[in-house]
C-alpha cells in the first residue's frame, strides 16, 4: 500500500498494533516460562536419580556374590572364611574390605555405603 492510500492515521494505527502485538507476545513468552518448571533441570535430575539407582543396584549385586562366596568357602571348608582377604583367592576376584563390613562368626556381608 501506498502512503498516500493509508494516510497517516492508517499507518500509526497499523505501527500500533504490531507494537501492541509484541508487548503481548514479550508478557506471554515471560509468564510461561516464569510458571513452567526448568526442562534441562529436569532432565539432570532423572539422570542424577538414574546414576544413584545403578550405584544402588551394583553395590547389591556386588552383596548378593560376596555372600554366595562366604557360603560356597563354608561348603568347601566346613567354616566361614576369617576374613574377606581370604575370601578373594576363593570368590577370583579382588575385594576392597572398606567397602564391606564382614562378620566371619556368622558370614554375614553389607555394604558400608
Amino acid at each position: 500500500m501506498m502512503k498516500s492510500e493509508l494516510g497517516s492515521s492508517g499507518i500509526v494505527r497499523r505501527v500500533g498494533s504490531r507494537l501492541t502485538g509484541l508487548v503481548l507476545l514479550v508478557l506471554w513468552g515471560l509468564s510461561a516460562t516464569a510458571c513452567s518448571e526448568n526442562p534441562v533441570q529436569d532432565y539432570g535430575n532423572k539422570v542424577l536419580d538414574a546414576y544413584d539407582r545403578s550405584g544402588k543396584s551394583a553395590n547389591h549385586a556386588s552383596v548378593v556374590n560376596l555372600q554366595r562366596a562366604v557360603e560356597a568357602y563354608r561348603a568347601a571348608n566346613g567354616y566361614y572364611p576369617p576374613s574377606l582377604q581370604d575370601l578373594e583367592g576363593f570368590a577370583g576376584q579382588t575385594i576392597d574390605p572398606a567397602l564391606y563390613q564382614y562378620s566371619p562368626s556368622t558370614g554375614k556381608i553389607e555394604a558400608v555405603r
